[in-house]
């Protein structure tokens, strides 16, 4: 038979494990959000540095790309979503030499929860 100070940790460990698990999934969320954003800053600060627009354009629901434009839009970097987690896009950002940016868009990042 299991001793009473035994069964309190079995049962405050069941009912604190699912908000430890809704905890996680929020971070892992917060983590991904963070490195998209993280790139839309790196494609702002690279069309500065070069001189040139540079864009975030979505490839697929799991992949983007920053791009710049040479004559033609070029792949400067590629990115993968983690396994579960998609993107979605209403347009592409791009940023100008002086680090403005158009067209305004929103970024949708979605948790595979």
């Amino acid at each position: 038979m299991a001793s009473p100070i035994g069964m309190i940790i079995i049962v405050v460990a069941a009912v604190s494990l699912p908000s430890f698990l809704e905890a996680r999934d929020n971070y892992r969320l917060t983590a991904v959000s963070s490195a998209v954003s993280l790139n839309l800053s790196s494609a702002r600060i690279l069309a500065i540095t070069r001189n040139a627009d540079v864009r975030v354009y979505i490839i697929s629901s799991t992949n983007y790309e920053l791009q710049e434009d040479t004559g033609s839009w070029t792949t400067e970097e590629s990115h993968d979503l983690p396994t579960g987690y998609t993107i979605a896009a209403d347009s592409y950002a791009e940023f100008h030499y002086r680090g403005n940016a158009t067209p305004v868009t929103t970024f949708t990042i979605t948790d595979p929860n």
